[in-house]
This record gives C-alpha cells, sequence and structure tokens, in this order.
C-alpha cells in the first residue's frame, strides 16, 4: 500500500497527545501513514504547550511541521494543507478527535480507487441519522435545510449517502480537494467547500461510513459537552431553532 498523507490543523493545545494515540490504536491501514501538519500559534499556549507539542511530535517522528505566525486561521492552514497533498486519497484530521471504534481504512481505498464517483467518507460524530442538513442550498446563510440520506453497501462496505463535505474525520479524493488550494482567508473553509462542491463534481459523492441508526465513532474533545452548547445556542437565539426544527419535521 502506498504511504497516505494524513493532514492536521493543530493550535498547540494538549489534547492532540489523545487525538494521535486514538487515531494509531483505531485507524488501521495497511501501507504508512505520513503526517503533515500545521500548528496555528496561540498566544496563551506559546510559552509552555507549543514546545511540548513540538518534543511530541519530535517523538512520533512527525517532521513535516509549519509554525505559522500570520495570517493565523482555519482557511490559511488548510490552504497549506491541501497543497502539501501528494497521495491519491487523504485522511482529514484535527487536534481535537478521539477515535472510540476501529476503522478498516483498507478496505475504503479499494472502495476509492474501484468507484471514482466516490469522493469523500467521513467518520461520524453522532449517530447516523436519516436525515442530514443541506448547507450548500439553503437560500438563508443561517436556516438548516434538512434532506434525507440514503444506505448502500458497495463491495461489501455499508456507506451512507450524504450531502455535505465534512471537515471531522474523513478520508478523500485528493484531486476533488485540489480544487480549492486557494480558499479566501475570510470565509469558513469548510462551509466554502460546502457551496463550491457541486460546481467541481456533478455526482455529489459525500458519504458517511456505516448505516443508519449506527452509533458515532469519534468524539469531539476540544468543546464542552454537546447538550450543553445545544442550551447555549438556542437561549441565543430561540426563533432560529423554532425555524429550524419546524423545517426539519416537514421535510
Amino acid at each position: 500500500m502506498d504511504a497516505l498523507d494524513v493532514i492536521v490543523t493543530l493550535t498547540c493545545r494538549k489534547q492532540f497527545e489523545r487525538t494521535y494515540k486514538s487515531f494509531i490504536d483505531y485507524v488501521k491501514y495497511f501501507g504508512e501513514f505520513r503526517f503533515i501538519v500545521h500548528i496555528d500559534i496561540i498566544e496563551k499556549n506559546k510559552k509552555e504547550d507549543l514546545p511540548n507539542l513540538l518534543k511530541f511530535l519530535k517523538e512520533k517522528n512527525i517532521t513535516d511541521i509549519h509554525i505559522n505566525k500570520k495570517p493565523k486561521g482555519h482557511a490559511n492552514a488548510i490552504n497549506y494543507l491541501f497543497n502539501r497533498i501528494k497521495s491519491e486519497f487523504y485522511f482529514h484530521l484535527e487536534d481535537d478527535w478521539n477515535f472510540i471504534r476501529e476503522i478498516d481504512l483498507n478496505p475504503l481505498i479499494v472502495l476509492l480507487k474501484n468507484h471514482n464517483y466516490i469522493d469523500h467518507i467521513r467518520f461520524n460524530k453522532e449517530r447516523i441519522r436519516k436525515k442530514e442538513w443541506l448547507y450548500h442550498l439553503s437560500p438563508y446563510p443561517n436556516l438548516k435545510i434538512f434532506k434525507p440520506v440514503r444506505q448502500y453497501k458497495i463491495d461489501n462496505v455499508d456507506i451512507v449517502r450524504t450531502n455535505v463535505w465534512s471537515f471531522n474525520p474523513s478520508i478523500a479524493r485528493t484531486s476533488i480537494i485540489k480544487n480549492f488550494k486557494s480558499i479566501p482567508l475570510n470565509v469558513n473553509p469548510e462551509q466554502y467547500i460546502c457551496h463550491k462542491y457541486p460546481n467541481i463534481s456533478k455526482h455529489l459523492g459525500t458519504y458517511i461510513y456505516g448505516k443508519i441508526g449506527n452509533a458515532h465513532i469519534v468524539n469531539d474533545i476540544g468543546r464542552s459537552h454537546p447538550l450543553f452548547r445545544k442550551i447555549k445556542s438556542i437561549l441565543r437565539n430561540p426563533y432560529y431553532h423554532i425555524i429550524n426544527y419546524v423545517n426539519y419535521i416537514k421535510e
């Protein structure tokens, strides 16, 4: 198996050590992983956490490291990483994911090689639902439009056809992402790709690994509990959530 590029966005946080360990423990691949790392320095973490992070990366023989000073930001990091990818497919990783179930990438690589309409397979952070939000078709920038997903079994692999390109842990086709090597620095790069991807690919080959109803594969360890975030979001804008819920029921 060829080496697989693993692109990583870091903000010199301690969570990456946990993320790396869970990735190595649970993500299986016959070939080698080639980590490409971009670090945006957070000033409050600069004195202590950055040296510790660099020491950890050195211990793991991760040498393709770019420390960014300015302009900082997610879009700039993504542009750098996308331009560094050399493998036919790549794994998208951030510094705050914890893998909790085994993922065998080998049949997924074969799936991508055999079916050029499959561009992106993500590993879900929540139970796989029957409907998912469709960002790039929404006429309202802050309103979620929900669309059904569809279950498939291709080459004995269960995948669910979904509606968005996600920066959740995922494996994707490099030839597609090379169309996004210069994302504007003032935008959310994930949402930017969701908007532009339909113009790049007629078949819209974005999928989730597993079956509808399956439990999540990764945990987000970089933010507070999702229930607390949801409560805060509802309190900030209750009307937005009411409209979203009504729209979801209608769909």
